[in-house]
């Protein structure tokens, strides 16, 4: 990188501009309007979502030609130009200027020219392309004016080490927001209103709850909590997880593979009991803080009953319809005699059908197929 181009300061804040971009509200317009001042731009723009024949793509701008975005579906370059660009369908990676492709003669007597790029003072283009995961187009276009001169070799090179860092935090975010949306289908697949969580630290110890864990603790119905620690006013219980608890702990240490324990909690009410599930957090160990969680517990209160969506049930762990059913009715508080009743089913077929599902979910006992929501919800924690 040539010092007489961007100092290592300058460098250091547009990598921040560029790798927090997608929390903007114009996602990535800081780090456009940034890099357009680094090269004495006339604009610059990220295409996310190339235009197409019956789409106008998703493109943001450092601001001196409108964004096109769901809200403003298309712009004059986008509408009319873009398909007669030759910066189009690049080499991913390859940085190219559009003098590369095209005599400065034979540009200025084009239509893309007279018509889009010299209305809005644009003489040189340069572009580079990159590809998703999914080998789907993205790319980015930077435009400068006749008097600023055509990109340099050391802007060149610039752009060319830019580059990595754009795949990457343009892919990274898009991951992100993938995942984002599987949670989002998880959350708006399951009634999430009835799970309380607890993280739990190194020791133990009760780091933060989410307020549905912090009323049911408060509420000390069965489950409580004592000096920092999740406490069951069943001593056995609570000795079986504070066991579950350590034993989980302790095979993480070890870098194994932990687990998932469950426990259903009676409450001295007498209402309906609770379910616990213990659920280790992946550990980066070299991003570790004292307050890193270290284990989830899941803490589902069967009062409300729980509304599972059959067909993303089946999908997600391959069950037959019947399956599903059973699974379901158990998930919602019935017993097994219960599911043979409501199903008119022999209860042999049930059991059948239970060792199925026990097999198709990895699981051996009722208490944490109980708890399927749970852990479907923590996969994607």
């Amino acid at each position: 990188m040539q010092t007489e181009l961007i100092s290592v300061a300058d460098y250091s804040r547009l990598l921040g501009d560029l790798y927090s971009g997608a929390e903007e509200e114009m996602p990535w317009r800081g780090f456009l309007r940034s890099l357009k001042g680094i090269l004495n731009l006339q604009d610059c723009f990220l295409f996310l979502r190339p235009p197409g024949h019956d789409d106008g793509g998703l493109m943001f701008s450092s601001g001196v030609i409108e964004a096109v975005t769901p809200d403003n579906p298309s712009n004059s370059y986008t509408e009319q130009f873009y398909a007669a660009d030759p910066l189009v369908n690049l080499q991913p990676g390859q940085v190219v200027a559009l003098s590369d492709l095209v005599s400065d003669a034979d540009l200025v007597a084009s239509d893309l020219y007279q018509l889009c790029m010299k209305p809005s003072d644009v003489h040189y283009t340069l572009g580079v392309d990159f590809e998703y995961g999914n080998k789907e187009r993205f790319s980015i276009r930077l435009a400068r004016r006749l008097q600023e001169g055509d990109f340099t070799s050391p802007e060149r090179d610039f752009i060319a080490l830019l580059a990595e860092h754009i795949e990457r935090a343009v892919c990274t975010a898009q991951k992100q927001m993938q995942l984002d949306g599987v949670q989002q289908m998880w959350v708006g697949s399951f009634s999430a209103r009835a799970i309380g969580v607890v993280m739990l630290d190194k020791m133990g110890c009760i780091l933060r709850c989410n307020s549905l864990a912090e009323q049911f603790l408060n509420e000390k119905d069965g489950l409580s909590r004592l000096h920092q620690r999740l406490h069951l006013k069943s001593s056995e219980l609570n000795l079986q997880l504070k066991t579950y608890i350590d034993e989980a702990l302790e095979t993480q240490r070890q870098a194994k593979v932990v687990s998932v324990n469950a426990l259903s909690v009676p409450r001295t009410s007498g209402r309906r009991v609770y379910e616990l599930v213990i659920k280790p957090v992946p550990l980066q160990p070299l991003m570790e803080s004292r307050s890193s969680p270290h284990l989830n517990v899941f803490i589902f209160s069967q009062e409300g009953g729980v509304e599972v969506n059959m067909r993303l049930l089946m999908k997600l762990y391959r069950l037959t319809a019947t399956e599903a059913s059973v699974a379901i009715k158990l998930a919602q508080g019935s017993t097994l005699d219960e599911v043979v009743e409501s199903m008119n089913i022999s209860r042999n077929t049930a059991r059948t059908h239970l060792r199925a599902i026990f097999s198709k979910t990895g699981t051996n006992q009722q208490s944490v197929l109980v708890s399927l929501v749970l852990n479907s919800l923590a996969s994607q924690s």
